[in-house]
């Protein structure tokens, strides 16, 4: 008979525990809707309303049973609903709402509990095992405990804020404070209620703390000379005087002492407001090179109380409500106690949990902490975190306590390092203010191969705007990249209340553009305001990389899509590096008609001007078509319009019907030879008797060449190439499409013969 259904349409979840699962004959595990939908009538139709019956299922959308159509169900018919989601990272037991627990995918699969609740389904039914585990009225106790005190750590005062808060979060404070023997209900809570609530839960914990425990027998107590504790017998030989930073302490000392148990005051300096203690306490929690030294008890010890300790500092008071944590006097009678007592520590999962590290609140060192967590990321992923060159900068990040806490919450998976090879050849340049403190290490990394030259901008980035920038493209004309990687705040002043137009890589991009706009930039920012790229797009960056701030990282994925972003970005800009090639021909082809003018005007009897400005257009407009993505229709657009720049020297200086020049000499004829593979002169173009040679554009091309810009017979053979592909774009066969196709080196190849005709041009 099934009690339990189990839904999960994620396979390579359940995968792990499905043959588990099965030794349990009342659990059916489904992973579909309609089976969840029949498993639900076979539920319903095979119980009596009486029987314990759960439901533990994915909080997603259903077509065939919508949710509030399954929790009105189970309302209906005493079914304990327990919803779990791949992104919530909380627990919440609730006594008499629907659904009765929320948890996340990690504490159902991941952990012991779901196993623990299964195995005590028939004789000993409480849904608290499949939330907080065997010890689950302790943790709710726990729990309630932190959650008060947070509140007040908050500086919430208000008992009736206070209670709601505890309901919103699932708390069901009346029937709690009944299991306390107190009185429940709104209008009794209040402060004095709840300072009962916390003296009878602190002897209820006492009283229901009997798993778990451990027996003190090698006590470490760290001091400052600044404690009466030394003295007693259990300590005497055991202490450690603190008197360095917090990671040397945990390397030097830590690291090579063996203990079951810490005690620590909570002040380690000289400035007691400090409570170094308090923060080495966090160090110790998150520090994962401890191991499983990281879990023992720790007594803290001191004249204040955790509530005024709060009220002192919001920042670092709410370790002193996770578990595994106690509080006494600074008394030896007291610690002596303690110290022989059974204690219990704490997890990975309570650590993950409970602890919470804020980052820093400035706009500046938020920039830095994305930047600095980007670095640590891409390190691992990368697999040069422990490389001798980038272990000092590891070890400078790391001893952050911030990103201690990040790389616990959020550890880095493994992914498969061939898959980063970048594809393609190139010079790039990196252009970052923080490129010393790893980034220049990462890409050089990425861009290790023969086929690639990196180098980075070393500037003084103190200096002003100004400078940077001239700093930067003199850089740039030197160097002569390919591609750009520019950061995109280069400067601490620009992090606050700087119009974009005023920053100084926006400058360094426009400057780049003027100089070459072929020059592919990509933006390396750790700001995701959609305005800001829009923006950035605007003024002709070509592609963006977001510098991972951690709140990115609540998917593990995200890092490996974002080098995997960036790899797809790379190689498409280094497939468009030729747009600096054609960007500096483009140059020169309008300086040679510039410096033709007088003679075109001569020529063409005063119509020079409106020649080159036909020229000039088509050749903006091929450039524009280029700048656009890659493809074969982009390629065919560009090529259309370079091939209007040949149809617009035939027109100007060719009378087309008379076959002859402007100036009355005659067009001659050039015919191929199939046995030498030549093309040589044969006589005039209006003797020959076919007109579908005297109107070919590549006869009229060959005259030009031949008489202005020593065109050989080679030269007209391209052409008449080129013209066919031409001819196979505008006139695609629907029988043959691939026809009509062309690929950036046709594309290439026409205009670099319309390059040397027109550069060596020289009209007589």
């Amino acid at each position: 008979m099934i009690k339990v259904i189990l839904y999960d349409n994620k396979k390579n979840r359940t995968d792990s525990v499905k043959s588990k699962l099965q030794e349990y004959k009342f659990l059916k595990l489904v992973d579909n809707e309609k089976d969840f939908s029949d498993s639900i009538d076979l539920l319903i139709e095979n119980s009596n309303k009486e029987d314990n019956k759960t439901i533990i299922m994915h909080n997603s959308d259903f077509n065939s049973k919508p949710l509030d159509e399954i929790i009105t169900l189970c309302e209906e018919n005493n079914i304990d609903l327990v919803f779990f989601t791949g992104g919530n990272t909380t627990k919440e037991l609730r006594m008499k709402e629907t659904p009765r627990a929320n948890l996340s995918a990690e504490h159902i699969y991941k952990g012991d509990n779901l196993f623990y609740f299964l195995e005590r389904f028939e004789n000993d039914y409480k849904l608290g095992y499949l939330v907080f585990g065997k010890d689950f009225e302790l943790n709710i106790f726990l729990d309630l405990r932190m959650f008060i005190n947070l509140e007040r750590n908050k500086g919430n005062n208000n008992p009736e804020d206070i209670y709601d808060s505890l309901k919103e979060k699932g708390i069901d404070i009346d029937s709690l404070t009944e299991k306390l023997g107190l009185e429940s209900g709104k209008n009794n809570f209040d402060n004095k209620m709840i300072d009962s609530i916390i003296r009878n839960l602190n002897s209820k914990i006492d009283e229901l703390i009997t798993n778990g425990k451990t027996k003190i027998e090698k006590p470490l107590l760290i001091h400052n000379d600044n404690t009466s504790l030394i003295d007693i017998e259990l300590l005497k030989y055991r202490n450690e005087k603190f008197n360095s930073s917090i990671d040397d302490f945990i390397s030097d000392v830590l690291l090579k002492r063996d203990f079951d148990c810490l005690v620590i005051p909570f002040s380690l300096s000289e400035n007691y407001l400090e409570f170094k203690g308090i923060e080495l306490a966090y160090h110790i929690r998150l520090t994962k090179e401890l191991g499983d030294l990281r879990f023992v008890p720790i007594i803290f010890i001191g004249e204040e109380t955790p509530y005024i300790i709060s009220k002192i500092d919001k920042r670092l008071s709410p370790i002193l409500y996770t578990d595994g944590i106690y509080n006494i006097k600074d008394s030896k009678e007291k610690a002596e106690k303690l110290i022989k007592k059974k204690l219990k520590g704490t997890t990975e999962e309570k650590i993950r949990e409970q602890i919470e590290v804020s980052p820093p609140s400035n706009y500046s060192s938020h920039h830095s902490v994305a930047n600095e967590w980007s670095i640590i990321r891409w390190a691992k992923y990368l697999g040069i975190d422990n490389s001798d060159n980038f272990k000092p900068v590891i070890e400078k990040i790391n001893s952050s306590l911030y990103y201690k806490y990040l790389l616990n919450k959020f550890p880095v998976p493994d992914i498969d390092k061939s898959s980063l090879e970048i594809k393609g050849s190139g010079k790039i340049l990196l252009i970052d203010d923080e490129y010393e403190k790893g980034w220049s290490i990462i890409f050089n990394r990425i861009f290790r191969k023969d086929d690639f030259t990196f180098k980075v901008l070393e500037t003084d980035f103190n200096l002003s705007k100004n400078e940077i920038v001239d700093s930067a493209i003199t850089k740039i004309e030197q160097f002569k990249p390919d591609v750009v990687i520019l950061d995109f705040r280069l400067r601490t002043d620009e992090f606050y209340n700087t119009l974009i137009k005023d920053i100084t890589s926006v400058e360094i991009l426009r400057r780049i553009k003027v100089l070459n706009p072929g020059i592919q930039v990509i933006i390396f920012t750790a700001s995701n305001k959609v305005w800001n790229l829009q923006k950035l797009e605007s003024l002709g960056a070509d592609g963006f990389i977001i510098k991972e701030s951690p709140e990115f990282n609540h998917d593990n994925k995200f890092t490996r899509e974002n080098i995997k972003s960036f790899k797809r970005t790379i190689e498409n800009l280094l497939n468009k590096k030729y747009l600096i090639y054609i960007y500096n021909k483009t140059q020169n082809i309008k300086a040679n008609l510039s410096a033709n003018l007088p003679k075109l005007d001569t020529l063409l009897h005063g119509n020079g001007n409106e020649f080159v400005s036909e020229v000039e257009y088509w050749l903006i407009s091929a450039s524009k078509f280029l700048s656009k993505e890659q493809n074969e229709q982009i390629f065919s657009a560009a090529y259309i319009n370079y091939f209007h720049i040949f149809e617009a020297l035939q027109n100007s200086l060719i009378i087309v019907y008379s076959l002859n020049f402007v100036d009355g000499e005659k067009l001659k004829y050039y015919k191929f030879n199939d046995s030498t593979q030549q093309y040589s002169e044969d006589g005039f173009l209006e003797n020959v008797g076919d007109n579908k040679i005297k109107n070919s554009i590549t006869q009229k091309i060959a005259n030009i060449g031949y008489r202005y810009s020593n065109f050989d017979s080679e030269d007209i053979g391209r052409f008449y190439r080129l013209n066919k592909t031409r001819n196979n774009i505008v006139h695609k066969d629907k029988n043959d499409p691939e026809r009509g196709e062309i690929n950036k080196n046709d594309l290439l190849g026409l205009f670099d013969l319309l390059y040397e005709l027109i550069t060596k041009i020289n009209f007589v």
